[in-house]
């Protein structure tokens, strides 16, 4: 959902000034790529920034010597035993100083979303200031507490008030919880970390929330409000309340935030991002559907020859191609350039005059030669130049579009690229009927 999010609305978060963008690490799942994999996910695509629900110890070696500053949780669960300062001093020598400064942790959330108002983390709300304030000692006793600030991750349900943003206050009846917490953030100079869900409010009220001004697309401002989009709504409502709690000084750090691909109200608003016109190039040109080529990307980090390859006449023959398709698919004229890819690309010039020739190959090559002419004529050919004529070609089972899958290993579907050692060299290939 994150990386959705983040691709999806990138354009305009750059546009408004965000300094940067990170995704959150989540590990709720079966069938997840390793650390590592998601480490070069991360760098592959320039996401220098990471939020991760852990500090799982395979996580945080991978991102040893990596520039990916990070956002580690201290999970709901261990907020109790956090109150004791020895346990604090434990936790923190364990999953931060062991990896830091080659881990670039940035911050510390002490908790998610805690309130006496959630009823879901209300059981976790008495722990909270102790834990982040033992913690914060911990820190200060091995000299990192100005490079590592300690905060906690709160939610817009805090507030009431919100509209207009410049109204927004803590809720009363959570004043005496909250007010303490952000005194210590002033004191520390800790940002206060922010789940910011623009989809959340507006599945709660559709009827007043407009999509566009909820997905940054509303090309005018909101008339009540002057905003143009709810994301730096809900935010500033945030930072007014803030002021209001004494905080004027303190910086909000959005935690989290996306919008879902499916499973829930106006969750595949997002699918139509890609035009239809390349999913129907897909289906036309590459005889695949959209959905496996979806498919095919989830097992694209396992290969390394895929993410290594680079073939700039091929990439441009492509790009040509598609940019016919789409004329003809909206009937538009399209200015052909007698696009020709230069045959000679990756074919060095030799200098014959002054090359030498390998009398060994000239023997393989001849004898290769009598070998497809003669079945068996008693000469002594070697085996492996043998090996190819020993099989008809009607068992020869090819490698292409057309397969779907090494048994027992998932591969790219319909694809197969790269060492398969590791999938089981040998095993059956199960083609398409």
């Amino acid at each position: 959902m994150a990386i959705l999010l983040l691709v999806a609305l990138l354009p305009n978060l750059l546009i408004l000034g965000v300094q940067s963008i990170g995704v959150c690490y989540g590990r709720n799942g079966n069938n997840l790529p390793s650390p590592q994999d998601v480490i070069n996910l991360y760098k592959d695509n320039g996401i220098t920034n990471m939020r991760v629900y852990d500090p799982i110890p395979e996580t945080l070696t991978a991102l040893r010597g990596n520039n990916i500053e990070i956002i580690v949780d201290i999970p709901n669960y261990n907020l109790q035993a956090l109150t004791d300062p020895n346990a604090a001093t434990n936790w923190v020598h364990t999953n931060i100083i062991n990896y830091f400064p080659s881990v670039k942790i940035k911050y510390i959330a002490v908790g998610n979303e805690v309130s006496p108002g959630f009823p879901q983390t209300a059981q976790f709300a008495p722990f909270i200031l102790r834990a982040m304030q033992n913690v914060q000692r911990a820190l200060a006793a091995y000299g990192v507490q100005n490079q590592i600030k300690v905060s906690t991750v709160m939610y817009s349900g805090v507030l009431t008030n919100t509209y207009p943003p410049w109204n927004a206050v803590f809720r009363d009846d959570l004043k005496g919880f909250i007010v303490p917490i952000v005194q210590f953030l002033a004191q520390n100079g800790s940002p206060l970390l922010a789940n910011i869900y623009p989809y959340f409010a507006y599945r709660g009220d559709p009827a007043h929330v407009a999509l566009p001004y909820a997905l940054f697309t509303q090309p005018g401002a909101d008339p009540g409000s002057g905003y143009h989009n709810l994301f730096d709504a809900m935010l500033d409502a945030q930072y007014y309340a803030l002021e209001k709690a004494g905080g004027n000084n303190i910086e909000i750090v959005v935690a989290e935030s996306g919008w879902p691909s499916d499973g829930g109200f106006g969750a595949r608003i997002w699918v139509p991002a890609v035009p239809a016109w390349e999913k129907e190039f897909c289906f036309k040109n590459g005889e695949f559907t959209w959905e496996n080529f979806l498919e095919c990307k989830r097992y694209t980090y396992h290969f390394k020859k895929i993410l290594e390859w680079n073939d700039s006449a091929a990439e441009e023959a492509f790009n040509y191609a598609k940019n016919r398709f789409n004329a003809e698919f909206h009937n538009l004229k399209f200015v052909d350039t007698n696009f020709e890819p230069n045959p000679n690309l990756y074919i060095d010039e030799i200098d014959w005059n002054n090359s030498e020739i390998d009398p060994q190959l000239l023997l393989e090559l001849e004898l290769a030669l009598k070998a497809a002419e003669e079945e068996d004529d008693g000469i002594n050919i070697p085996k492996h130049l043998r090996r190819a004529y020993e099989m008809p070609i009607e068992k020869i089972i090819p490698t292409g579009w057309d397969v779907v899958d090494f048994v027992e290993c998932n591969v790219l579907t319909g694809l197969i690229v790269g060492d398969h050692s590791s999938c089981g060299e040998g095993r059956e290939v199960v083609r398409r009927p």
